[in-house]
């Protein structure tokens, strides 16, 4: 009876080591793995004022793999001003199959670091982006007009003179070819 008994109680004890060891390999998958890294990166770190800087949270498990579906907040925690945004001063997205999470930073109309910092769980990153200069006007239109109007007259008067000079230009050439 003595060896029936010890047998038994071997048996019950490597069933429930089993069933612990089968039951935490469950809880593993049905809850989302802990975020082993996260990296904040722009596209730039200095930009004009009112300009638009993308910026990309990845977030990689224990195992270095991206980790889908995890809230990512990003927030600008400090600018020199008061309108540089993430569409307002906090942003929450979710990151996407690829672990990715991606915001876009409006940098404002004041110089000077806006500082941006990145939480997913437990970790952090931060970013700094320097605005460095006012931005430039596009280049290939019209001069900006004065308070008269007159810079676009200017440019109006430049092009139509322009135009006639190449027009008289041709029929003087097709003249001498006739002849």
């Amino acid at each position: 009876m003595w060896r029936p008994t010890v047998s038994l109680i071997v048996i019950s004890l490597l069933v429930a080591l089993a069933g612990a060891a089968l039951t935490s390999e469950a809880r593993a998958q049905v809850y989302p793995p802990p975020v082993g890294s996260l990296t904040l990166t722009s596209e730039s770190t200095s930009a004009p004022t009112r300009a638009s800087i993308g910026l990309t949270a990845t977030l990689r498990d224990d195992q270095g793999n991206p980790i889908a579906d995890q809230d990512v907040t990003f927030t600008i925690v400090s600018q020199p001003g008061d309108d540089a945004s993430l569409g307002s001063l906090s942003h929450t997205v979710k990151s996407d199959q690829n672990g990715l999470a991606q915001v876009t930073l409006f940098t404002g109309s004041t110089l000077g670091q806006i500082v941006i910092d990145v939480v997913a769980g437990e970790k952090t990153s931060q970013i700094t982006v320097q605005v460095l200069e006012e931005a430039l006007p596009a280049t290939g239109g019209p001069p900006p007009q004065d308070q008269d109007g007159e810079g676009f007259s200017v440019w109006l008067i430049a092009i139509i003179a322009g135009g006639a000079l190449t027009m008289m230009g041709g029929l003087i050439i097709l003249a001498r070819h006739r002849a």
